[in-house]
């Protein structure tokens, strides 16, 4: 009861705050825990940092090597990826990747694991398949060099998740990986804090929505609702982390707020819709159903209360005409043009990665925008219907093997709990995937990591 009546009263104060200097003070807020976090991670990490390095495997460095090469550092049109393909960054990006794939040639060469098997089973196989598809793709694609350069790129990603279940035995192991992903994310999620700062003019969007404000990434570049993403993903991680944890609750409480802070900041509502599905899955599966009743309660009464309704709808639509947010910003106009385009080419598609971006957006006058942001149709547009069924099966399998694992008498305890952090972070880019291609994006490394955990857990 004390706890809460703090962190209301720190509620109030942080509004007051914000109604005082404007929205942008939320950025400032959000720096504290963004502070608290740092020095409890140097008083914590301090003495752990020596065996945790004791602790690293050669899967961990290609695990960074695939997070550094997704990270964007200049904007490109269409036009301009056509004409000039490998400039400093795409050769940075690719550089990466083949060192990865020369890791793996070489782990399957020594068995070291021989991760060869492990491709072929469970959803990691239907994810090969897909990939296999992809560069197959190539030889019908609108763009052949853009599809086989992607789809091997996607088949890497794959090959690194079979090895890491080939090679990743123990819980403790997967916890490791789990924390380390966790740690990259929420580092990432800092820097965009910390370029809010120092780069408000680059970072800050004004005049956006209800809030005013707007926040993006600068170095790298983190578009607003990947922003989003990356909230709701560390929200979600640290909301499991507070219900099912008996220690640490005080540092997950704050990581929440950070993550729920930049969410909120980044004004991305398909993120938020995904959090909160993630949330109501949590607390359903850990049976607090005292709460989700107070919890619901409370939200119709803020719903029925005329004013705070109308503030809520006001965030909602940011500052969007109701055509342009039923439109979900545009994207039905592109949808459609991908969907016309789809009916012509049911079974091949157009080439995978190559189809939304120079078929279908293309003609719909988009330059700047590198995916159709619908995972499915994206996939339909690349590979036709037989690679969308590979995918969407595999996807459903993942979901399979979490519902009925999780709540298991035999489960252990961190098992459980790992589960739950798994399934929320995929609930999270579930929703997300009818907005966004990120499923089959070089390199998404929270739903890798998920697929593996899968597998893991299915052959146990």
């Amino acid at each position: 009861m004390l706890s809460f009546l703090l962190w209301s009263l720190l509620g109030i104060l942080f509004g007051a705050i914000i109604l005082y200097f404007g929205t942008l003070a939320i950025v400032f807020i959000l720096a504290l825990p963004v502070f608290y976090l740092s020095v409890r991670a140097l008083h914590d990490g301090g003495g752990k940092i020596i065996p945790l390095l004791g602790q690293l495997r050669w899967w961990h460095g290609a695990w960074i090597a695939l997070f550094l090469s997704g990270l964007v550092f200049r904007i490109r049109e269409t036009d301009e990826a056509v004409s000039t393909p490998l400039d400093f960054w795409a050769v940075y990006r690719m550089g990466l990747v083949f060192l990865v794939a020369i890791a793996l040639l070489y782990r399957l060469v020594m068995r070291q694991p021989d991760w060869l098997p492990s491709l072929t089973r469970g959803g990691v196989g239907l994810l090969a398949g897909y990939a296999g598809l992809g560069i197959c793709s190539t030889l019908w694609s609108v763009y052949p060099a853009w599809t086989f350069y992607k789809g091997v790129e996607y088949l890497v990603d794959i090959v690194l998740v079979a090895a890491i279940v080939s090679s990743l035995k123990t819980l403790k192991d997967w916890k490791l990986l789990f924390n380390m992903t966790w740690v990259l994310y929420g580092g990432l999620l800092g820097t965009i804090l910390i370029g809010a700062i120092l780069w408000s003019d680059k970072a800050v969007k004004y005049g956006v929505g209800l809030l005013g404000v707007q926040i993006q990434g600068v170095v790298p570049f983190v578009a607003s609702n990947g922003v989003g993403e990356l909230g709701a993903i560390i929200g979600a991680v640290a909301l499991v982390r507070l219900v099912t944890r008996e220690h640490d609750k005080h540092f997950y409480l704050t990581v929440l707020c950070f993550g729920l802070g930049m969410l909120i900041l980044a004004q991305t509502r398909s993120a938020l819709l995904g959090f909160l599905v993630a949330a109501l899955l949590i607390l359903v599966l850990v049976k607090r159903l005292g709460f989700m009743v107070l919890l619901a309660g409370f939200l119709f009464m803020v719903v029925s209360f005329g004013s705070v309704g109308d503030l809520i709808w006001s965030y909602i639509l940011r500052g969007q005409n109701p055509e342009l947010f039923a439109s979900l910003s545009g994207r039905t106009q592109w949808w459609q043009f991908g969907w016309d385009l789809f009916i012509q080419r049911p079974l091949t598609g157009y080439g995978a990665y190559a189809g939304s971006r120079f078929a279908a957006l293309a003609d719909a006058g988009t330059e700047t925008t590198s995916s159709i942001h619908n995972t499915w149709l994206e996939a339909l547009l690349g590979v036709g219907i037989f690679g969308f069924l590979l995918l969407l099966v595999g996807c459903l399998s993942i979901w399979k093997c979490f519902l009925s694992s999780h709540g298991t008498p035999s489960n252990e305890r961190v098992m459980s709990a790992l589960t739950l952090e798994a399934m929320s972070v995929f609930a999270v880019l579930s929703v997300r995937s009818c907005f966004t291609s990120g499923l089959i994006w070089h390199p998404s490394l929270p739903f890798l990591l998920v697929l593996g955990y899968a597998e893991f857990i299915r052959r146990k």
